[in-house]
């Protein structure tokens, strides 16, 4: 088997384990590709869990669930509210 061969068979036994080889003959570098959490994974962020609220009108209400994270809307009747959480005016959503 020639040099070539031998790399591009290599490169093709790799492939499925995401490694990027760089070199020739016996002399290869790999390096592992892993998915950063930096810019090239903000482009995938376009789906919206969150709609806004028909009750509180904020920006919280999951849709999957359909349960709303601020005020409790689909879970209970009564307004979600803990003593820990200080509710201050603030605008909605």
């Amino acid at each position: 088997m020639k040099r070539n061969e031998h790399s591009s068979t290599l490169r093709l036994l790799l492939a499925h384990r995401r490694l990027h080889i760089w070199g020739s003959g016996r002399r290869i570098v790999q390096q592992v590709v892993v998915m950063s959490k930096g810019t090239p994974s903000m482009g995938k962020r376009q789906k919206s869990t969150h709609i806004r609220c028909r009750r509180c009108g904020r920006n919280a209400y999951h849709k999957t669930k359909s349960v709303c994270a601020s005020c409790g809307y689909g879970k209970t009747a009564k307004i979600r509210k803990y003593s820990w959480a200080k509710r201050s005016h603030r605008p909605k959503a």
